[in-house]
């Protein structure tokens, strides 16, 4: 009795989970404020292209707030602070698979996962943190204690190699801390208070928060909260548009994220109005790649409003991967039919 197929297979299938395995593609993403849509960027020139739609005749204008990728389940989430919704998006094919309506007490700004899979939404308009299940069933809501000025209007959400929540307010208060096993809230810094847009954590702990109104730049804080560097995105960077605008002069570069290489992607709104539609630019946004030093490496300027980044490696479809596995050993074995055999 011949083993040889068996073992043949089993390669077969060792190969495709190793080559799968080195194919899985880096994805960076930014959200469309007022277009409704997440566009894929291209991190070598900046350039996007439509990733997933999520505006549409049942939601024409969703305000996407927020990006987080679960990698246990496999899947994007995108919050939508004007419909207050978090809708799930296919990873793969970009394709809208579900949503789910938050009730009308929850503003949802940014979302983030921790490392069990866990959802966490900022509620803007509620002073607290909602946490649910991969399936976006509520497990709990964290109220956050007055820091400084009162109402803290919680915005960026990220975790820190600790597993503490680092937090971005908008009423002043700068960022916070949450430690999820003490249930627990400190100051993290209150030395930049307009530091109150999307935060992003790299390996050593240093966050960067990007300023979502009345803000130009992206800040950097080390894991002690001391700022250490800031990133501007000024008019040098981001021209003005060509028409009138009402809004204030800022740029307000409220999304940020870091790719595998350490670089900082930043998604700018513009000189817009998140709160006003009517005041919307369409060619008034930018999407900017920094290395890791803050140098510039390329920008998309008068793009649409961005008010989110997210930069994460997709986990390959078992589905897929098995399809191909199975289509490789059946190759295989065809091959080895066709190939006479001297030791036979």
């Amino acid at each position: 009795m011949s083993i040889r197929f068996p073992i043949l297979a089993m390669n077969w299938i060792l190969a495709v989970a190793f080559f799968a395995g080195s194919l899985q593609a880096e994805i960076i993403l930014v959200g469309g404020f007022f277009s409704g849509n997440v566009d894929r960027v291209n991190a070598t020139t900046g350039a996007v292209t439509l990733f997933s739609q999520i505006g549409g005749s049942a939601d024409p204008f969703p305000g996407i707030s927020g990006l987080a990728y679960n990698p246990i389940s496999n899947t994007v989430y995108a919050t939508a602070r004007v419909s207050k919704r978090v809708y799930l998006i296919n990873p793969d094919s970009g394709n809208v698979t579900g949503f789910r309506q938050l009730g009308s007490e929850v503003t949802p700004a940014s979302i983030t996962v921790d490392s069990s899979g866990f959802v966490y939404v900022a509620n803007n308009g509620g002073n607290s943190v909602i946490k649910y299940d991969s399936g976006l069933n509520k497990l709990a809501e964290i109220n956050i204690p007055d820091f400084g000025a009162g109402a803290n209007q919680p915005s960026g959400l990220a975790f820190d190699p600790q597993g503490n929540l680092i937090i971005s307010t908008f009423a002043g208060a700068g960022v916070i801390k949450y430690n999820p096993s003490t249930d627990s809230f400190s100051s993290f810094s209150s030395a930049n208070p307009v530091a109150n847009g999307q935060v992003a954590i790299d390996n050593a702990g240093n966050a960067y928060v990007g300023g979502a109104a009345f803000a130009n730049n992206v800040t950097k804080f080390d894991s002690t909260g001391a700022i250490v560097g800031s990133i501007a995105i000024d008019e040098s960077v981001l021209p003005k548009p060509p028409q009138d605008f009402a809004s204030p002069d800022f740029t307000s570069p409220a999304g940020v994220t870091l790719d595998s290489s350490g670089n900082i992607i930043v998604a700018a709104l513009g000189r817009t109005n998140p709160t006003a539609p009517a005041d919307n630019f369409q060619n008034n946004g930018g999407v900017f790649i920094f290395s890791s030093a803050g140098s510039l490496i390329a920008s998309n300027v008068q793009t649409t409003p961005y008010s989110s980044a997210l930069g994460f490696t997709a986990v390959p479809e078992p589905t897929s991967l098995l399809a191909t596995a199975a289509g490789l050993v059946t190759l295989g074995w065809l091959r080895r039919r066709k190939t006479p055999n001297p030791l036979a």
